[in-house]
């Protein structure tokens, strides 16, 4: 179970190897430290294997406690203590310190979960962990439907999924990690969403766009739509990452490094797109779109957008109430080449989709092609 190794050094070091844990060792000056370090370690082994074996209630808490800090480290994944652990870490640590340690192995790039979580710890960060129960969590989500984030606007449906299921996943870090016994988001179920952005361009409403973009006294808000329509990337991919070192001209291809799913995405560019890139074409990393004026920031584009909007005769607003924005051309792009008959998977690959639900909600086929795949398929019956 224990091994004493005499170093090279004059050095002692005492090694664990006990079934279930893994193994553990420290190095002591001197042979005398040596052995006490082991008789305490040995002694506290007995006391847990008693304990497993006893008839009789004992205070896994307190027992802990005074274990050595190398055996506590051990020892706390074994199922006699992950409980009493839970209950521990549950009643000492608040959620925002649990909220800090799951942002602080979170990976990912999507800054809009670490936003959430933040407004979790600013209304509800002085809660102990066992303290946040169901009610609470509801009260935010209410909270959310009726204020939103600022106070001052309701959040939509499916906004408030998205807040509940990020504090879901710190409350499944802490269970996995920290012992932390139950998760209060896990019985309440998700708001029943809407369909989600509706609004695209049609064919028509495409070309129109786009002359009047050529017109646009920013030159280049024609090759910014030109590319958001034919690629479906988004504002951010475009304005805020694409480098001109992030195009492959032989390969007729445009690298969005970094996206929104935490991956690099390769953006396929059409003829028209490479012809209207090389009129601007640069050396260097600087922005695509830059700002002249301070090139490591991007272009805004507000006032040039929404003039070749008027021009084209495009309403902002359509008559169901929903604005058009740029991210309803990235819709736009999904719904024209489902329409052309692309597959569904093959729609998410372009776009950049993890999950096909997410594609289905972006696309829009249009009837009249759906009658014709009816028609083409079953002429000839009867």
């Amino acid at each position: 179970m224990a091994a004493k190794t005499h170093l090279p050094s004059g050095n002692f070091r005492i090694q664990f190897r006990v079934q279930g844990l893994k193994s553990f060792s420290r190095t002591f000056a001197n042979e005398l430290e040596a052995d006490q370090y082991h008789q305490r370690i040995k002694s506290e082994l007995d006391t847990i294997y008693s304990a497993q074996q006893s008839k009789v209630p004992i205070d896994m808490g307190i027992l802990f406690s005074t274990f050595h800090p190398d055996l506590q480290q051990q020892v706390k994944l074994l199922p006699i203590f992950a409980r009493v652990l839970g209950d521990i870490a549950g009643g000492e640590m608040s959620l925002a310190q649990l909220i800090d340690k799951f942002v602080m192995q979170y990976d990912k790039k999507d800054q809009n979960i670490l936003n959430r979580l933040r407004w979790w710890s600013d209304h509800y960060g002085q809660l102990k962990v066992n303290e946040m129960t169901e009610d609470y969590v509801r009260h935010g989500i209410n909270r959310l439907l009726v204020g939103g984030v600022t106070g001052k606007r309701a959040s939509a449906p499916q906004t408030t999924n998205r807040f509940k299921a990020n504090l879901s996943s710190v409350f499944e870090f802490g269970k996995n990690h920290l012992h932390i016994k139950t998760n209060p988001c896990s019985h309440i179920k998700s708001k029943p969403e809407g369909k989600g952005r509706q609004r695209y361009l049609t064919v028509e409403e495409q070309q129109r766009f786009l002359i009047a973009a050529r017109q646009s006294k920013w030159d280049k808000l024609y090759l910014l739509i030109l590319m958001a329509i034919t690629s479906g990337a988004r504002r951010g991919e475009l304005c805020n990452k694409l480098r001109w070192n992030d195009i492959d001209w032989d390969k007729a291809q445009a690298i969005c490094r970094d996206t929104k799913n935490g991956s690099d995405k390769r953006l396929p560019l059409t003829d028209t797109v490479v012809h209207e890139l090389k009129r601007f074409r640069e050396v260097g990393n600087n922005l695509v779109f830059a700002n002249p004026r301070t090139p490591s920031r991007p272009y805004d584009f507000r006032t040039p957008w929404s003039v070749a909007l008027e021009q084209a005769g495009i309403n902002t607003v359509d008559e169901h109430g929903e604005k058009l924005v740029f991210h309803s051309l990235r819709h736009t792009f999904c719904s024209t080449i489902a329409n052309s008959g692309a597959e569904l998977h093959e729609i998410a690959a372009l776009a950049g989709h993890k999950n096909i639900q997410t594609t289905m909600r972006y696309t829009h086929t249009d009837r009249k092609r759906l009658a014709s795949v009816v028609n083409n398929t079953f002429r000839e019956l009867g």
